[in-house]
């Protein structure tokens, strides 16, 4: 699911929620013999659609510890390279260059998941704060 799914999906939520809170339920409806308590119902979806948000929050909340541990690991291990005072041969030193070379496109890759987190916090402050 992707940030997009996930901000439509959110969307509905708050629409239905909005919905439903100015909907004018009168407290009961009585239907012949029976009599529904409206507010109640009213009430219960209402905590439903709470439910269902929260859930979204914390899925995203999840998926954006689990890639930012991601990007700190592949980083530490660019940096690990970088750092490595204890090069022993021309052939090791032939790897690093070469390592070193490819370093910008393991930039852009890991800069295109940072955007991609960063569209997840908008969408988490975007709702969340509301």
């Amino acid at each position: 699911m992707g940030v997009e799914d996930y901000a439509k999906e959110l969307a509905r939520l708050a629409t239905a929620k909005e919905h439903l809170e100015e909907l004018l339920f009168e407290p009961t409806l009585r239907l012949g013999l029976i009599v529904l308590n409206c507010e109640a119902i009213k009430e219960e979806t209402l905590s439903k659609i709470s439910d269902l948000q929260d859930r979204l929050f914390r899925r995203i909340k999840k998926r954006i510890t689990r890639t930012s541990k991601q990007i700190q690991v592949e980083v530490q291990a660019i940096c690990t390279v970088i750092n490595n005072e204890k090069i022993r041969d021309i052939e090791e030193l032939c790897e690093v260059k070469d390592y070193v070379r490819r370093i910008p496109e393991e930039k852009l890759r890991i800069k295109a998941i940072i955007k991609d987190i960063q569209a997840q916090m908008a969408l988490l402050e975007q709702y969340f704060c509301r």
